[in-house]
């Protein structure tokens, strides 16, 4: 199994550090955004298992930042987990669930629950990965005939 790279995206940088703190626990490449302008450009680099993204942000908020992700070509499938301060908004949550969320949590989080989450979001993906595998090789498989003589 690869190592799974995990996106965080907040702007306020002590909770990146707090983030990344608890992360840094896992087996994980972490990567650090501090604005969903930063988070769409690593998402052109890097594909990602996993997004942690902050729904209230200056330039652009959560929810645009993940619809532009997943614009990009590795990154159409990732899952996501917002987070935000403020109580849950039940029109972001829908949005944010339309936007193929997993999960939407607010801070303040519980650090244990956070990080089995991530692993169970992480194993996940990794199936879902495993099975489009799969998924594409038996198409290829069905395309060629052997015939014995």
């Amino acid at each position: 199994m690869e190592k799974h790279h995990v996106l965080i995206v907040d702007d306020v940088p002590d909770n990146l550090k707090l983030l990344e703190k608890i992360l840094s626990k896992l087996d994980l490449y972490i990567h650090k955004a501090e604005s969903g302008l930063d988070a769409i450009k690593l998402a052109k680099k890097y594909e990602f298992s996993l997004i942690l993204v902050d729904v209230m942000m200056l330039d652009i908020d959560g929810l645009e930042t993940v619809e532009k992700i997943k614009q990009t070509p590795l990154n159409k499938d990732l899952l996501v987990v917002f987070l935000s301060a403020i109580q849950k908004n039940q029109r972001n949550i829908i949005r944010g669930y339309e936007l193929g969320a997993f999960d939407y949590i607010t801070k303040p989080f519980d650090y244990e629950l956070l990080l089995n989450k991530v692993k169970l979001f992480c194993d996940l993906f990794e199936q879902k990965k495993i099975l489009k595998t799969n998924r594409i090789d038996l198409r290829k498989k069905k395309h060629f005939t052997f015939f014995s003589y």
